[in-house]
Formats: structure tokens, C-alpha cells, sequence
């Protein structure tokens, strides 16, 4: 079972303190390892967790992105079945994966990535086994919208089984769930640096969203509102 994102935050910071590093220092590595491989240019260090403790047998969490009224994208996760047998169903890929090459995440979405090679994993783990660090995986952004300068990708709970992710500035207390590794910023002498360990993704594990009863529209047709446990059991069965 994965760690809360709050819970294997705490253990980051343990392992961080035991190895005698910063967490400056261990992106550092990391952007090196970045340059050797290509395909993973797009790609972050993640926080390995899980948003859900009891998913039943044959369940898997899956994220789709749905656009609200004013056009507004929001990413929605929650239980889904592994077997899906409607023939319009988006392909559901990985695109989370543990330091291992374990799929972690997935989403329905098709965003074009593919799993790192078995080399980039064997290289990746040999950094964090120097250290003793087992709370971090890779992956790209969640969304396919740009991250604005000062904004971040916010999940939030807005059910027992429900998660939604928008980009929003980080509220204080969020935990930091995904880090950028090859993103650069122009400095004030025009050269290029790259900037390793920004956070890109968080997890407001306290803030809960409140929807209108009477709220209606496009984000209605995957990702219905879920009232309550009783409601969420119903919509299982009928996947």
C-alpha cells in the first residue's frame, strides 16, 4: 500500500536528513542524470503516493481531464475499473512510475509519453539507492495546459474517492508532490540555467472543494459528482 502524499512527504524529508543531504543537492544529481537522457526532457521526479487506501480487487485510479462552463481544464481521479470493455473508451496509459519502473499512476488522456528505458530506471535508482531514498518516481505533469510563471498543478480532495487537479497559485501548507528537473530560466545576463527541484505539483490534502448543489455542465458526463460512499458503491457496479 502507498504511502498519503503527506506521509511519504514526511519520510523524504527523514531519508534526506539520514543521508546527510539536501534536497538542492539531490536535484543536482538528478539534472546531470536528465542530461544523459532525452527522453525523460519532459519529465519531473514525483513523490510517490497514493490518493486512495481501498480500492476494491480489479480497481486502478485514473485521472481524465474534463473542461468546465468557461473552458476551464481540470484534471478528475478516481476508481476505475482495469477492465474496460466499452468500445469508445480512451486507452488508459501509465504515466507515473516508481524509481523501479513500476507503473504508479494513470491517466485516459493520450499525452504522449512513453515509459523511460530500462537503463534510465537502472541509472535513476543507482542515485537513490546511494542515498537510501525510496519515496521518489518519475513522470510528466499531470496536465497538458502550460504552468503559468507562479502557479502550480493543485490536487485536491472532493469526495471520499474523488480528486481534482487545477492550476492554481500553492497555498501554504500544500505538500509538494512533483519537482521539475530540466527547466530552464533566462538570467539577467541572457545565458540560459536550468532549474532543478522547482515544484510543479501539490497536494492541498486539507482544503475541500465546495461544489453547488445545483452545479451542472460538461465535467458532469465522466466525473459525476459523488455525494457520498453509498453513491460511490453504486457507480462501481455499474462499471
Amino acid at each position: 500500500m502507498l504511502l498519503s502524499a503527506e506521509d511519504a512527504s514526511k519520510e523524504l524529508a527523514t531519508e534526506l536528513v539520514l543521508a546527510d543531504i539536501t534536497q538542492e543537492q539531490l536535484f543536482g544529481e538528478f539534472a546531470d542524470l536528465w542530461k544523459n537522457y532525452p527522453e525523460v526532457s519532459n519529465f519531473g521526479v514525483w513523490l510517490v503516493h497514493g490518493l486512495a487506501s481501498g480500492l476494491q480487487p480489479g480497481e486502478r485510479m485514473v485521472s481524465r481531464t474534463e473542461t468546465d462552463d468557461d473552458w476551464t481544464s481540470a484534471l478528475i481521479t478516481q476508481p476505475t475499473s482495469i477492465v474496460n470493455t466499452a468500445p469508445v473508451a480512451p486507452p488508459v496509459r501509465a504515466y507515473r512510475w516508481m524509481a523501479d519502473g513500476r507503473e504508479i499512476a494513470y491517466h485516459a488522456d493520450n499525452m504522449g509519453f512513453k515509459r523511460p528505458s530500462d537503463t534510465f530506471f537502472q541509472d535513476f535508482q543507482e542515485i537513490l539507492r546511494k542515498y537510501n531514498i525510496t519515496t521518489l518516481g518519475v513522470g510528466p505533469d499531470p496536465m497538458a495546459d502550460p504552468l503559468p510563471d507562479g502557479k502550480v498543478y493543485l490536487t485536491r480532495r472532493i469526495g471520499d474517492f474523488r480528486w481534482k487537479t487545477t492550476i492554481e497559485e500553492m497555498p501554504p501548507g500544500a505538500i509538494e508532490t512533483r519537482w521539475g528537473v530540466s527547466e530552464q530560466t533566462m538570467l539577467s545576463n541572457g545565458q540560459i540555467q536550468a532549474v532543478a527541484g522547482t515544484c510543479r505539483c501539490c497536494h492541498a490534502t486539507d482544503i475541500q472543494e465546495e461544489m453547488d448543489e445545483d452545479e451542472v455542465g460538461p465535467m458532469q458526463n465522466w466525473a459525476t459528482r459523488l455525494k457520498d460512499w453509498e453513491e460511490m458503491e453504486a457507480l462501481r457496479e455499474e462499471m
